[in-house]
């Protein structure tokens, strides 16, 4: 008697987040670990609440100012089709920060965009899609400031060298994504082009039923189309280089508040480091990694391991807990009229569920 082959079995969801949570969780423990051994952990935590309290007003002034760079520029993403104003841009933004600090693998980035849809004036696929173009801008700002940061910067030549060929890398593939949006709207999509399958077998899937994408595409194309038009372009592109360069004046100013000296390029190559460091699995709120990479950039530069951890659990704070609260704080306060808006009952709630894995799973 032949017995039928058992086809694999296929992993759920549920069990990749798991693996992905998990993973991350050990990459954040073992950062940790390696600062606990590596580092005079007493030594940073004395620098660290030796930070003057008249700094830290001017350190959030500055990281207020990139948030709402950040918003601007997400506003004008969206399009004309969005009409709700800025107030629930901003709302979103910050509970979707807010949620990406205490919810595993960037959970708050699809919350933001579930949020910011709202009444469906702005569709939720199109909402999601604003969200990779703000990905692709970000990857081609970051690469083009790296670019220029490791050409200048006085870090060993073994760093510096695959530092610029990876940058030069993500530079161009991000140029292709954005001259390619820009040639597919001008051109149009033809029936048997390899974009309109795709797109066909994307309205034909579960995805496409779950998120009603036949009736967002009447937004997606024409928003897209605007967004793509050369003074769209250099305007994203400008607001991306404003709000890369107030991160790293962010840190400038926080680095200086503990009296370490660092460069321009090392405050660019810093900046660089956390924004695609901090893309990789790990626990919620990149603790750990985030000091982690503090560390190690600083340590190129000859700063002691003690105070680059200082700054990097300084940095950190100023960074998460204030935006974190106030996150929250919204949040609550959007769950309290949600007699009204059914967006964050239906849709935060489901988010968490599905980030964090259930018991058993």
């Amino acid at each position: 008697m032949v017995t039928p082959k058992r086809g694999k079995p296929h992993s759920s969801p549920d069990h990749r987040r798991s693996w992905r949570l998990a993973a991350g969780c050990l990459i954040s423990a073992g950062v940790v670990v390696a600062l606990l051994r590596t580092v005079d952990v007493h030594e940073a935590v004395t620098a660290f609440l030796a930070f003057p309290t008249g700094d830290v007003f001017l350190v959030l002034v500055i990281y207020l100012v990139g948030l709402i760079l950040k918003a601007e520029r997400w506003k004008i993403i969206l399009g004309r089709y969005y009409t709700r104003g800025r107030g629930p841009v901003y709302e979103s933004l910050v509970v979707g920060f807010a949620l990406n600090a205490v919810l595993p693998l960037h959970g708050g980035d699809l919350a933001r965009a579930l949020l910011v849809a709202g009444d469906r004036s702005a569709s939720r696929s199109w909402a999601a899609v604003t969200l990779i173009i703000e990905r692709v801008f970000d990857l081609g700002t970051i690469a083009l400031l790296v670019i220029i940061a490791a050409l200048t910067a006085t870090a060993p030549g073994w760093i510096s060298r695959p530092t610029v060929v990876l940058a030069l890398g993500t530079l161009v593939a991000s140029g292709i994504l954005v001259i390619g949006w820009r040639v597919a709207v001008a051109a149009g999509l033809t029936p048997t082009s390899g974009l309109a399958r795709l797109a066909t077998w994307l309205l034909r899937s579960r995805l496409g039923a779950r998120w009603n994408l036949h009736a967002d595409l009447g937004q997606i194309g024409p928003s897209l189309e605007a967004m793509t038009t050369g003074r769209a372009l250099i305007t994203i592109g400008t607001l991306s280089l404003a709000i890369w360069g107030s991160n790293a004046l962010f840190l400038g100013a926080t680095l200086q508040a503990l009296t370490i000296q660092l460069s321009v390029p090392g405050l660019i190559l810093l900046t660089g480091a956390l924004a695609l460091g901090l893309t990789a699995p790990a626990s919620p709120g990149g603790i750990g990694v985030y000091q982690g990479i503090v560390v190690v950039v600083l340590g190129l530069f000859g700063v002691a391991s003690d105070r680059a951890l200082a700054a990097g659990i300084a940095a950190h704070v100023l960074s998460y807990v204030p935006v974190t609260l106030v996150g929250l704080i919204l949040l609550l306060s959007k769950t309290a009229r949600g007699t009204k808006n059914e967006d964050s009952a239906t849709i935060v709630a489901p988010l968490v569920e599905g980030a964090v894995p259930r018991q058993g799973s």
